[in-house]
């Protein structure tokens, strides 16, 4: 995340802050920074955004959108989510575990 304050009037004029952590609120519909304000002058700063040529759709940002849900619709969100973190994660070991366990039975089977 940068920021740079356009006030010609600041000391840090065109002298651009780099963030690795930035919370974002929204401020009279507007989705603004924790730091958008400048900590000289005070005025409101230029967020310097690399990805403002893509779309709002093709990003993966949900802002409030779980606790703005219904409870039926945050069922499905948390069902989804462990669906795909099982798949992603648990499920390749899983299957390699049951496939190991069933191997060294007919093993010592025969």
């Amino acid at each position: 995340m940068k920021y740079v304050c356009l006030n010609p009037d600041c000391k840090r004029y065109r002298v651009e802050d780099e963030l690795t952590k930035e919370s974002f609120h929204y401020e009279s519909g507007e989705l603004v920074g924790e730091h958008a304000d400048c900590p000289c002058c005070g005025r409101r700063r230029k967020f310097i955004n690399p990805n403002e040529d893509i779309p709002l759709s093709q990003k993966e940002t949900y802002y409030g959108k779980y606790s703005s849900t219904s409870p039926q619709e945050r069922r499905e969100m948390l069902k989804k989510r462990a669906h795909e973190d099982y798949n992603k994660h648990v499920k390749e070991r899983k299957d390699y575990l049951i496939h190991e366990a069933v191997r060294q039975f007919q093993d010592k089977t025969k």
